[in-house]
């Protein structure tokens, strides 16, 4: 976009600007046509940001306030060739739409997911309305229940969709109301970005050919100052030079992202399962994966497995995925 001549401003939580500028301190100074401030989140600093239920409530109740004041203030402030035009936001954040439209900004919503699930999401009042989900809560009213938008779209199981990816029910209604809430507020948006491509998903985008979604994918990660762009974790590679080692089709990989919470008789459970497949695998766990400060894998646990496993907490997902040793994602 700069390249076109248009000047970006990136509006961060204080949270996230922070651990940004933390991980790549230079970041921010590359060019002059791109700007990053940032705005409360409304929760303390001390507060657990995995805590999804706190922090929806968090987003709709206080961010869309501190939103409209900083964009009245860009636009009152700036030379008026530089007063910002357009806000493009991430379709989870319905509510910056309405913000939008309200200071008179133009609106674009981007999905960093797959069109599919972009799709699913856009589609729940249709899923409720033919007596596939609950409306309170995302859930399937028959569980195992595989079905399709469009005969076209491959099909789908209703027990996989993306609001139910946490392990307790309260936060999978907290997050199914949350993207519900969203729908009516992504309405506002004049055109849907997608990280996606026609090719990858063309029954996906057949079935929106009367909507103004652009895929505009695969947007990439790419090197910054050593590390890629984004990745607020410290980079271990030592994984890699393990991987070397290792047969080809051989390793279990498994990575849960940065949302995904287990409680410590799942972190247990999985760390023991882990161990009796007796096969080589490589284990990212985040140090907030259980929500507590330390983490304790089973007794003995290290001891066992040897070099057959390996445990850090990032690895470089792109390069270990492509590495000819590993044989499966679990994700």
């Amino acid at each position: 976009m700069v390249s076109l001549g248009f000047i970006v401003t990136f509006i961060n939580t204080h949270f996230n600007h922070a651990r940004l500028l933390s991980a790549m301190p230079t970041f921010s100074n590359t060019n002059p046509s791109i700007n990053f401030i940032s705005i409360p989140d409304g929760m303390q600093p001390g507060d657990d940001r995995n805590h999804i239920v706190n922090l929806c409530k968090a987003l709709m109740t206080v961010m869309p306030l501190h939103l409209e004041e900083l964009i009245i203030k860009m636009m009152h402030k700036q030379p008026e060739q530089d007063k910002p035009t357009c806000l493009i936001a991430d379709e989870s954040m319905g509510w910056a739409f309405h913000v939008a439209k309200k200071t008179g900004l133009r609106v674009a919503a981007f999905s960093p997911a797959s069109a599919a699930t972009s799709t699913n999401m856009r589609n729940i009042p249709k899923l409720i309305q033919d007596g596939i989900i609950h409306e309170h809560d995302g859930l399937a009213k028959t569980p195992g229940v595989i079905f399709r938008l469009n005969p076209g779209m491959p099909p789908m199981n209703v027990d996989h969709l993306c609001w139910n990816c946490f392990f307790d029910s309260e936060s999978n209604k907290a997050i199914f109301q949350y993207i519900y809430s969203n729908i009516e507020s992504i309405k506002n948006a004049e055109f849907a970005l997608c990280n996606s491509f026609y090719e990858a998903e063309k029954p996906v985008f057949d079935y929106l050919n009367s909507s103004k979604i652009l895929p505009i994918g695969p947007l990439l990660s790419n090197k910054r100052f050593g590390k890629p762009a984004g990745v607020f974790w410290a980079e271990d590679r030592t994984c890699m030079a393990w991987l070397d080692e290792q047969d080809v089709n051989s390793v279990i990989y498994v990575a849960f992202g940065s949302f995904a919470i287990l409680d410590e008789r799942q972190f247990q459970e999985l760390a023991l399962g882990l161990e009796l497949t007796g096969r080589p695998f490589l284990w990212v766990v985040r140090r907030d994966i259980t929500g507590k400060a330390i983490i304790d894998l089973p007794k003995g646990f290290k001891d066992r497995i040897g070099d057959r496993g390996m445990v850090v907490q990032w690895s470089p997902q792109q390069e270990v995925l492509a590495h000819p040793a590993v044989s499966f994602f679990w994700w």
